[in-house]
């Protein structure tokens, strides 16, 4: 059987060869993957999974969160502020 070089061990003999060589296999590479359609995602889309989670996460509204994140950071950049004077 033939035996199949691993990426490792074809990374080693690309390394070795001359730099003109290594130019040439890159683009024998790049022209290669060119020509092959992009791979499709297979993710879900957030359509699929909207409203999955109860309302309200986590016990707060997402209102409320944000303008409690926002007053915790701008209490944290005054303190900051008044450390450096």
């Amino acid at each position: 059987m033939e035996q199949v070089a691993t990426l490792s061990q074809v990374i080693a003999l690309a390394a070795e060869l001359p730099t003109e060589e290594q130019r040439e296999l890159a683009g024998v590479l790049l022209r290669g993957l060119a020509s092959k359609p992009a791979p499709v995602r297979s993710g879900r889309k957030w359509s699929e999974i909207r409203g999955a989670a109860p309302y309200p996460l986590c016990d707060e509204d997402a209102q409320v969160w944000v303008s409690r994140t926002r007053a915790e950071s701008d209490d944290h950049t005054e303190r900051q502020e008044t450390d450096n004077q």
